[in-house]
C-alpha cells in the first residue's frame, strides 16, 4: 500500500463519513510528509476545513506523544522480535507492510 496524500485523504474521508458532519473531530497526526499542507498541495487542510475536522500535529521527532504509537511499536516488536521469520530488510518490509494492513483492515478505528 502507498502511503501517499490521496491515500491518507481517502483513509480520512472515510473517518468522516462514521460520523454526521455536524460533528467535529479532531486527528492527532504525526509530521508524516502526506499528513501536511504544504504550498503546492493545500488538499489536507482545505479539506478538513469544509469537512468540521480539527487535525491536531504532534511536535516533529515526538511522535510518542501520540499514544497509539506505542501500541503499534509494541504490537510491531510482539509479532516479529523472537520469531523465525526471515531477517532480510525486504522481509522486514513485506512483514510491516501485512502487520500495517491487518491492523488498518480490523473491526476498530484509532483516531488519536
Amino acid at each position: 500500500m502507498t502511503k501517499d496524500r490521496t491515500a491518507f485523504l481517502t483513509f480520512v474521508r472515510y473517518l468522516r463519513s462514521l460520523h454526521p458532519i455536524e460533528v467535529r473531530i479532531a486527528i492527532v497526526l504525526d509530521s508524516f510528509s502526506p499528513h501536511l499542507a504544504t504550498k503546492n498541495d493545500r488538499r489536507v487542510a482545505e479539506w478538513a476545513a469544509a469537512n468540521n475536522v480539527e487535525l491536531a500535529y504532534t511536535p516533529t521527532y515526538s511522535s510518542w506523544r501520540n499514544r497509539i504509537e506505542a501500541q503499534f511499536q509494541a504490537l510491531r516488536h510482539f509479532t516479529l522480535d523472537g520469531s523465525d521469520h526471515r531477517t532480510s530488510r525486504a522481509d522486514v518490509v513485506e512483514a510491516e507492510a501485512a502487520l500495517d494492513a491487518e491492523v488498518a483492515g480490523g473491526d476498530a478505528v484509532v483516531v488519536g
